[in-house]
Formats: structure tokens, C-alpha cells, sequence
């Protein structure tokens, strides 16, 4: 004769688990310092009606470090006017940019005055280009 275990306890240790594993993902931070170098992760989502994701969702780094920028599906970063921690190789600075999931997109940070200091830093929206219903994302740079 063999045993099985029961509906209720069974429900109730499929819960548990789904229970930890929410946890240990809540536990993982959504924030990061950057050393000289350091990536951030773009996913877009499958489901339409969910923003892009970001991990790190804020950033802290330094002037004259790189950050790439790499993604799953194509998207793209835009900065508002007031500020943007990023300069193109003239030193001018850049608002927007797409990344794709070939090559990505390595950015310079800044060196000179710029907003992204003052907390809670540069905040910057990841939009779908492919949907432009979705909700964007809205994570930060802090450049210390």
C-alpha cells in the first residue's frame, strides 16, 4: 500500500515554497555601486502591460566610469532636459539613446558639473520603441 500525502498539505507546502521564493527575490538589492565599469540589464517583459525591468534599478558610480547598458529585445533610454549623466565621445551630453540586443550600449559618465549628484540623482525612462503602450520604467543614476 502506498501512502500520498495529503491535498491540504500539499497545498500548504506548495504555498511555503512560493512563499520563500518571493524572499529570496525580494532579497536581492535593486541597487548597486559601480567600480570603474559595470553593466545594466534591460528585459522586456512578455506580458504588454508591464513595464521593462532593470537591475540595477539605481545606480552609483563615479565620473569617467562606463556603463553598458544590455538588453534582451530592443528599448530605449531617454533623460529628461534637466540632466543626464552621459556624454558622447565629443563630451557633448546625451538624452537618449536605443540599445539592441546584439551589441548593447557603453556610455561614458560625465566628469563635469552636472544634476545627477543631488539626490535621488538622474532618473531616466526605459521605453518599448516596439510598443508604446507599455508603461516605461523609471530608474536612476547617482554619480557620487
Amino acid at each position: 500500500m502506498t501512502r500520498s500525502t495529503p491535498p491540504r498539505l500539499s497545498r500548504n507546502l506548495f504555498g511555503a515554497v512560493l512563499l520563500c521564493l518571493a524572499a529570496i527575490a525580494q532579497a536581492q538589492p535593486d541597487s548597486a555601486t559601480c567600480p570603474p565599469d559595470c553593466t545594466v540589464q534591460i528585459r522586456i517583459p512578455d506580458n504588454p502591460g508591464t513595464p521593462p525591468q532593470a537591475w540595477p534599478g539605481v545606480v552609483t558610480t563615479s565620473a569617467g566610469a562606463q556603463i553598458t547598458f544590455s538588453t534582451d529585445e530592443p528599448a530605449l533610454i531617454i533623460f529628461s532636459d534637466q540632466g543626464t549623466p552621459f556624454v558622447n565621445p565629443a563630451g557633448q551630453p546625451v538624452y537618449r539613446f536605443n540599445i539592441n540586443r546584439q551589441s548593447g550600449r557603453s556610455l561614458l559618465i560625465r566628469s563635469d558639473a552636472n544634476p545627477c549628484v543631488v539626490a535621488p540623482g538622474c532618473k531616466y525612462d526605459v521605453v518599448d520603441p516596439n510598443n508604446s503602450e507599455r508603461p516605461p520604467l523609471d530608474p536612476y543614476i547617482i554619480i557620487q
